[in-house]
């Protein structure tokens, strides 16, 4: 998925085969080359915010998937 496609409240995967990450997300916010994703972390028991840049995405440390 191309990180410019997201739309706000999108649900999207975020994947990370060099993390071994892999969650369910909302884009909560998009400002400049951030992405803003809210997830629930089961082992923490808490909801997460995780701000990707367009780095990450272009160097391929994660990957968007859409939901829909």
């Amino acid at each position: 998925m191309n990180f410019k496609k997201c739309k706000i409240g999108e649900s999207i995967q975020l994947k990370s085969k060099r993390f071994n990450f892999e969650k369910d997300c909302i884009v909560t916010s998009i400002i400049g080359n951030e992405i803003n994703l809210t997830y629930y972390d089961n082992e923490c028991k808490e909801i997460v915010n995780k701000v990707l840049t367009l780095e990450d995405i272009k160097y391929n440390d994660y990957e968007l998937v859409s939901l829909h």
